[in-house]
């Protein structure tokens, strides 16, 4: 059946309908009801099957119109028959928020994420280099200083402490002291490491030289007479120098091993994990994650 029938075709049922509404003998003559109800069911099918018509001008306009606000989703269209036995076509629509809001929601959850990701690699980096290691050149200093000076008994200018005495406090002071630098270097790292380059154990040196010569002084000062007084003044400058490459070379891997096992997938995860010891151990790395990250924007 061409389209010609089909026009032909449908204004004889739209007749007969119409004659059926006024009480009118329905024609063509020689029908029957049985006969129109078949015809009307054959006029159904063939009208969901042709194609539909091209859209008018002002459908672009509409399209970029609901793009630009997307603020409402349009579900499947529903079919349904009206009075005359014409079918329509009805899209059912909903009111949803706008997507904005939830870009906005997930920028903000991922840097809030990216903060913590660098204060954590910063704190282990900070207590690492800052904490034992610079508990380490101290020790190494003082026992240089009383190996040649073995009945000295002098008191540092920069803790006011005597040289060689090593106590609890003081080291848990040092601790607390290198994590909250490292606070600050890892989120200094996060910040410039899109611009260093090579690989990350790379980067992470070159961040440690770009601290030393940054803020070397502020550690290493001329005008202190421990570094004169206590060791070999060289030694003592490479020593404490080494700390900001150590701190860089840790602070880089440490911030890629926790951004790279917050981004596994969820089958990578069930895979890797075995009972509720590694359920748990997720979970708080998750919390100390977002919990310092939130933390972070509450400080800057």
């Amino acid at each position: 059946m061409n389209d010609r029938d089909f026009t032909r075709l449908d204004e004889s049922i739209d007749q007969a309908i119409d004659d059926l509404n006024a009480e009118h003998a329905p024609g063509p003559p020689g029908h029957n009801d049985q006969e129109l109800e078949e015809l009307l069911d054959t006029v159904r099918i063939l009208r969901r099957l042709r194609e539909p018509a091209l859209p008018d001008d002002a459908f672009a306009d509409t399209l970029a119109g609901n793009l630009e606000h997307q603020l409402v989703l349009t579900e499947p269209s529903v079919d349904l028959i009206t009075s005359n036995g014409r079918g329509t076509l009805i899209g059912t629509s909903i009111l949803v928020r706008p997507r904005r809001l939830a870009t906005l929601r997930l920028i903000a959850a991922a840097m809030i994420r990216t903060i913590g990701v660098g204060m954590l690699a910063g704190m282990f980096a900070g207590i690492v280099a800052g904490g034992i290691g610079g508990r380490i050149v101290m020790r190494i200093s003082a026992m240089m200083y009383l190996r040649e000076n073995p009945n000295a008994s002098a008191i540092t200018e920069s803790s006011g402490r005597q040289v060689g005495t090593f106590t609890l406090g003081g080291s848990v002071e040092l601790l607390i002291q290198g994590a909250f630098m490292g606070l600050a270097g890892g989120l200094a790292y996060i910040v410039v490491k899109r611009w260093l380059p090579g690989s990350s154990r790379i980067r992470g040196i070159t961040f440690g030289l770009l601290l030393l010569v940054i803020l070397g002084t502020m550690v290493i000062d001329s005008d202190n007479n421990d570094f004169q007084r206590f060791g070999p003044p060289a030694l003592n400058l490479v020593m404490f120098a080494s700390i900001f490459i150590l701190f860089g070379a840790l602070v880089a891997p440490a911030a890629n091993r926790i951004e790279n096992w917050l981004t596994l997938t969820d089958a990578q995860r069930r895979s890797g994990e075995r009972g509720i010891p590694r359920k748990f151990a997720r979970l708080m790395t998750n919390l100390t994650v977002y919990g310092s990250g939130a933390l972070g924007l509450l400080l800057m």
